[in-house]
């Protein structure tokens, strides 16, 4: 009885995800997750309480059924694991006067050529946005008493979420935040001022003096996919 709870809860999750995210993959999921557990039934009612081995053997059946729908999901899309049930856009980092020493963008594996494409020409460029969210964080700073970094600006469709450290601030371009989203935001930020402290505080900044920040970004967000440059 106790692997078809656990199964019944998983697909309880997944049917609750695909009503949040519509995605697919995750209702076939949720579909899965129910065929494992109408096995753990057939072999509970059958085997167990009518006494008759053949149905432990229908059992273990409809239990592998689910299980290769489950493990077919991610051979035909490997790349579902990475997935988010929000949309991420790009990382930007820039010091504390808001001169950018790196942006990389995520890739949607969903989208096709011409969508990702357009969605590349509607990003605001990025020294223009790191210059902008200086500026900002600033006028907060002098002009209105605020003693606090600056956490997020929000519109309707999409959100910056920023990591303010001594040295550099770390940006994301989202639909909307997330728990994970803000911890990797800051675990990049916290690598990215250990590993660049001397570059950041230079009053120029030379991007060739940056690339391992592509590999920090990959380490701190293993659940994205990052556009090669």
């Amino acid at each position: 009885m106790l692997g078809l709870l656990i199964f019944v809860f998983g697909a309880f999750v997944h049917f609750n995800a695909y009503k949040f995210t519509r995605e697919k993959i995750t209702l076939i999921q949720a579909i899965s997750m129910v065929i494992i557990g109408l096995g753990f039934i057939v072999g509970f009612v059958g085997g167990d309480i009518f006494r008759n081995s053949d149905f432990h053997d229908i059992s273990d059946a409809v239990k592998i059924v689910g299980m290769l729908i489950f493990a077919i999901i991610y051979i035909i899309r490997i790349d579902f694991i990475y997935r988010l049930p929000v949309n991420v856009y790009f990382i930007l980092v820039f010091t504390k006067i808001g001169l950018n020493v790196h942006i990389s963008r995520v890739l949607d594996t969903s989208k096709t050529a011409n969508d990702e494409s357009q969605s590349n020409k509607t990003l605001i460029n990025e020294n223009l946005l790191s210059s902008l969210i200086s500026a900002i964080s600033g006028l907060l700073n002098e002009s209105l008493g605020s003693t606090k970094n600056l956490r997020a600006i929000i519109a309707e469709d999409r959100t910056i979420v920023l990591d303010t450290g001594m040295y550099s601030t770390c940006a994301i371009l989202c639909d909307r935040p997330t728990h994970f989203l803000e911890k990797s935001l800051s675990n990049l930020r916290k690598s990215v001022e250990v590993t660049f402290q001397e570059k950041l505080i230079e009053p120029t900044i030379i991007k060739e003096d940056f690339k391992e920040i592509d590999d920090l970004i990959r380490k701190n967000f293993p659940f994205l996919l990052i556009e090669n440059k």
